[in-house]
């Protein structure tokens, strides 16, 4: 199975606008001679617009909820606008060709920047350092036998060895203090330097350890996480996702996420004894 990230399928079609904007531009050069457009040069350039147009719908429809929410209303204001103006221009014509053309470089400058901001690539970080956490935990007996004992000596214990995974993926992870400013997982202090140029960037984290109800702790971390105030830090502040993560012996379906006003709660869910993806499918079978 190939797994393809939104960016990486993005990217073709980024692109083909700008192949298609050097064309669009040689095509204006060639008008500026001779204003008769020959031999199917603007049915040509409107086929291009229709296909890509169609790949661009393609690529909402493929990744859906996946994608940031600038890229996704992006795409629903060029379709209502942009969009329409293609599926209106069966004729080819010139000037309403070269109108849809600034329109869809416009279009491609504001994707690329939602699909790469350097929020976005602390966010994608994020996500790619608790999915290979857990796995690790899965695969690698010693690391496992760390969470374990982490897990049945203290929570402290389990964001300790959390901050430090993070870290190997360039995230610098903090809690919240007493205060409701940044605390540092492993030393247990606020923060007092930013991360600078040693990290991608600052994501608020709660981790909550349970041998009992989940909820109960996706609850207080949330509530936890709430009291969160801010800090002026050199770095890049994630500042849309806090991620609550409970960790538990075996694996828990965790809750979908939630969003108060402009914060998105993720629930995160580390098991220490994780069953073996194939035996939890024979269960399933059954």
């Amino acid at each position: 199975m190939r797994i393809v990230t939104y960016l990486a399928a993005w990217r073709p079609i980024s692109a083909r606008i700008h192949g298609l904007e050097k064309a669009a531009a040689l095509h204006a050069g060639f008008l500026a001679v001779n204003s008769r457009s020959s031999y199917g040069a603007d049915k040509a350039l409107q086929k291009q617009f229709e296909d890509i147009r169609a790949d661009i719908d393609r690529f909402q429809q493929s990744f859906g909820n996946l994608l940031p929410a600038g890229a996704d209303s992006a795409i629903d204001r060029f379709m209502a606008d942009g969009g329409k103006q293609i599926q209106g221009n069966t004729a080819g014509g010139s000037l309403l060709g070269r109108t849809i053309v600034v329109k869809l470089v416009a279009f491609e400058s504001e994707m690329t920047f939602c699909l790469d901001s350097p929020m976005e690539r602390v966010r994608s970080a994020a996500e790619l350092a608790f999915m290979h956490l857990q796995r690790l935990i899965v695969v690698d007996k010693d690391y496992r036998k760390k969470w374990q004992d982490a897990f049945a000596t203290h929570e402290t214990h389990c964001e300790q060895l959390g901050d430090l995974h993070l870290l190997w993926h360039g995230i610098w992870a903090f809690k919240v203090g007493a205060s409701g400013g940044q605390t540092d997982l492993v030393f247990q202090e606020p923060l007092r330097t930013g991360v600078g140029p040693v990290a991608l960037g600052m994501v608020l984290t709660e981790w909550k350890k349970t041998n009992g109800s989940s909820n109960d702790a996706y609850a207080v971390a949330q509530s936890q996480a709430a009291l969160y105030s801010g800090g002026v830090l050199a770095g890049v502040e994630l500042t849309s996702h806090r991620y609550l993560v409970v960790i538990t012996k075996s694996q828990i379906e965790p809750p979908a996420d939630t969003i108060v006003g402009a914060v998105t709660y993720r629930h995160i869910n580390i098991a220490v004894e994780p069953k073996s993806p194939s035996i939890v499918a024979k269960k399933v079978a059954k």
